[in-house]
């Protein structure tokens, strides 16, 4: 099933949203690598955990099992 999806790396620009994210939303720092991920990429971020992405502007949530 993983095989579907494009696996992708960190980069400068993910870094630099990253610590941004980190600062001004105060997430985990795993939170804030995928936030970030999501927005440079223009995806919408899929995940049950809704909450703790709330405060992060411009991220699209989609929450399958709502």
């Amino acid at each position: 099933m993983l095989n579907q999806f494009k696996r992708i790396g960190l980069d400068e620009k993910i870094e630099e949203k990253t610590i941004d994210i980190r600062k001004k939303n105060r997430l985990k720092i795993p939170d804030s690598i995928i936030a970030a991920s999501a927005l440079n990429l223009g995806c919408t971020l899929v995940t049950r955990n809704e909450s703790d992405f709330n405060n992060v502007p411009d991220l699209i949530l989609y929450n399958p099992f709502s």
